[in-house]
């Protein structure tokens, strides 16, 4: 059974109930009207829902203006000529609102606009009945919206899946390094690329969640695009290292260098964490690097490509800790204090 979405179905089934009561209460007419503004209104999240309100108040305000003058003052004879006016309605409405992007109110203006459509004559009373009727749709889908749920939690999780598949695929890579070629080093190489796969499901999500998260924060404060910035980071990490397995499954035999070069990636995995901000790794690995520069030259051709592969691999890995120095170092005052206060030393 797939997921039901409970918080939503109770917002849509109370909002478009209260609206039609109080539509009804306040004795307007075309009050069925209220409950689809309603329910286009509840959005996915507080932002996307204020910004799209602001959308259809100012598309409501073209339309009373075009329609003022598409239904009162051009006139407006019997069917089917009346056809002409909603002609020119539809077409001079639909020009305002691409020009100005104001497509989120087109529908729901429109709806309105056809009350007055067929009526003899526009009168203010009436203008201000659609009016009314935009106004609580609108505003209850706000109100709805007032209450969203909490996906921190969710990416919480999201992280700690994200750190766990990264450590499994630093280490899967350091015993690949290590390991002849063969069966076993093919299965190795299968683990690496299937990891990979899963953490970039995982990402997609968790960048899912962040968005939300961020456009939901807009009532409670809001310390930057953390989230986001985190699991973008991860997925620029996640890229370089399929460059690196790729390098890796490559190789032709273990030499001391790649030796070297697993142990880092096994130091990497140990020490791999959402507050580290990767100065102590990139020192080690400028240690790995000047050491390897400090030996003898290649014997033979296959140790000289397999050297070269290793020294590519040292620079896609400073790339991949560099990604994450950048990170901790970009982080707002607010942020540090908001996610990393118990970390700092």
């Amino acid at each position: 059974m797939k997921h039901v979405d409970v918080v939503r179905t109770a917002k849509i089934a109370v909002g478009c109930t209260l609206s039609f009561l109080m539509a009804e209460g306040l004795g307007l007419r075309y009050t069925n009207s209220v409950i689809t503004i309603t329910l286009l209104s509840i959005l996915g999240t507080r932002l996307d829902t204020l910004r799209t309100a602001g959308k259809r108040f100012a598309a409501f305000g073209a339309a009373l203006l075009v329609g003022a003058l598409a239904f009162g003052v051009w006139p407006r004879g019997p069917f089917p000529a009346v056809a002409v006016n909603l002609f020119l309605y539809l077409g001079s409405f639909l020009v305002l609102c691409q020009r100005f992007r104001l497509m989120e109110g087109f529908s729901m203006s429109t709806v309105l606009m056809l009350h007055l459509w067929r009526e003899p004559e526009i009168t203010a009373a009436m203008v201000l009945n659609e009016a009314a009727l935009m106004a609580i749709g609108v505003f209850m889908g706000i109100a709805a919206n007032l209450y969203m749920p909490d996906r921190i939690q969710d990416i919480r999780r999201a992280q700690e899946q994200v750190e766990s598949r990264l450590r499994g695929i630093f280490t899967a890579l350091a015993v690949e390094m290590e390991a002849e070629p063969g069966p076993a080093r093919e299965s190795l190489n299968d683990r690496v690329q299937g990891t990979l796969g899963e953490l970039g499901k995982i990402l997609r999500q968790g960048i899912l969640y962040a968005e939300y998260t961020e456009k939901n924060r807009i009532f409670r404060g809001k310390a930057g695009d953390y989230y986001s910035k985190y699991m973008e980071m991860r997925e620029e990490q996640r890229q370089l290292l399929k460059r690196i397995s790729l390098q890796v499954y490559f190789l032709k035999k273990p030499y001391a260098q790649g030796k070297m070069v697993a142990d880092f990636l096994r130091e990497t995995a140990a020490s791999l964490s959402e507050h580290n901000n990767a100065g102590e790794l990139l020192a080690s690995l400028e240690a790995v690097r000047e050491i390897c520069r400090r030996q003898a030259l290649p014997e033979s051709r296959p140790e000289f490509e397999d050297r070269a592969r290793l020294y590519g691999i040292v620079g896609l890995l400073r790339e991949l800790l560099e990604l994450k120095q950048d990170f901790a170092e970009r982080l707002t005052v607010e942020e540090i204090r908001r996610f990393w206060k118990f970390f700092l030393p």
